[in-house]
């Protein structure tokens, strides 16, 4: 099965990042990458077919990759034989968006077909390329966040995924994550208090039935 890592602060994010797919070595994989980015330049993307060891030595364990915001992959073939170019993660055309992905996206042939009508070429056999250049498809059309993007691909794409995405400016996704960060709290905060109108109605009941002349 594939892993997924993904690191955004204050340290330098590749060291961090291998660190965290090592710890995913024993769920099996063909080939890893890390994709990362360093303040306004262009997000760098490595990849390494073979065991991690591999992708360690052609970054210096992390030290060449500058940057502090990135995700980190390992990949197990499924669309696509095992090799550097099939390997995550992947990006759009112009870099734009840089994305990983786990799972199966079961109409990958048809989003691609869609996609190279609109002018996207793509380099691999992968269904997770797809993904990524239907994300930047929408965020393209509709110049929302991050986050818009991803909601309206979600919405195209069919299987079972995860994916984790980050744009040519890692502030933006991160305040998409914040957002979303939100969202969630405001929806747990929602759930919290109907499971505590609910336990207070079961006690009611409770009450009204142990207070009853039999």
């Amino acid at each position: 099965m594939c892993g997924i890592v993904g690191f955004i602060g204050n340290h330098q994010a590749a060291p961090i990042l291998l660190d965290g797919l090592s710890k995913l070595e024993y769920r099996g994989y063909d080939s890893a990458g890390l994709a990362v980015r360093d303040g306004d330049a262009p997000v760098q993307i490595v990849k390494a077919k073979g065991r991690l060891k591999a992708l360690a030595e052609k970054t210096n364990d992390g030290e060449a990759l500058k940057g502090t915001c990135g995700i980190g992959h390992t990949r197990w073939a499924t669309h696509g034989e095992p090799s550097e170019t099939n390997a995550h993660p992947h990006c759009s055309d112009d870099g734009n968006v840089v994305g990983v992905h786990n799972g199966i996206i079961e109409n990958y042939q048809e989003l691609r077909d869609k996609l190279v009508k609109k002018g996207y070429t793509f380099y691999s056999s992968t269904d997770t390329e797809v993904a990524v250049k239907l994300i930047d498809y929408y965020y393209k059309k509709y110049e929302g966040t991050p986050v818009d993007a991803i909601n309206h691909s979600m919405v195209r794409i069919r299987g079972s995924y995860a994916l984790a995405v980050i744009d040519a400016a890692c502030n933006a996704a991160l305040d998409g994550v914040d957002q979303l960060e939100k969202a969630l709290t405001q929806e747990k905060q929602k759930q919290d208090a109907a499971h505590a109108r609910h336990v207070a109605g079961i006690l009611k009941t409770r009450v009204n039935f142990e207070t009853m002349d039999v």
